[in-house]
């Protein structure tokens, strides 16, 4: 399920449901292109306080919550890099910076996606969208092969490059 927020120049942008591993939904995500960029904002409400890691995955299917989220599969990573924007030859286009939740259990985050263009987003999510996957914990940005982020804590299921092109 989406939610049109407004279209802009004929650009839609839909606000995606993160759901955590009740099923609940705990926030909405968008991702919508910014001149030659991806722009990645997220509402979350409802989760544990602290540092998260969030990472764009390969799949998009939240719909196993109660089993962590598994069919998401692995970070998104078209062009075999390893993980971490620390490693020296380049990084997993699905790594994205770490996410503070407050002691209310609120974040807001907006972040450009650096490794995706929206070529790369066109070409790779043409039928099916990838997941959104925040994590229990941080990620350190080096640790080999997906970081230390843990256990998956809340996914949400980003549009498909037809569902933004033909809206």
């Amino acid at each position: 399920m989406w939610i049109v927020l407004f279209s802009l120049c004929g650009l839609w942008v839909f606000a995606e449901p993160l759901l955590n591993q009740d099923g609940k939904v705990v926030g909405y995500a968008t991702i919508s292109q910014k001149g030659s960029g991806l722009l990645l904002q997220l509402t979350v409400n409802d989760l544990s306080p602290g540092w998260h890691a969030l990472h764009i995955h390969e799949v998009g299917a939240c719909d196993d919550y109660a089993n962590g989220f598994k069919k998401s599969g692995s970070h998104l990573n078209p062009h075999n890099k390893a993980h971490g924007v620390f490693d020296h030859a380049g990084y997993h286009a699905g790594d994205l910076a770490n996410v503070y939740v407050d002691l209310s259990g609120e974040a807001q985050i907006e972040q450009i996606v650096p490794g995706l263009t929206p070529q790369d987003y066109r070409n790779l999510f043409v039928e099916q969208g990838p997941a959104l996957i925040m994590h229990a914990k941080p990620d350190d940005y080096s640790t080999q092969p997906v970081g230390t982020g843990g256990d998956r804590i809340a996914c949400a299921v980003l549009p498909s490059a037809k569902m933004t092109a033909s809206n």
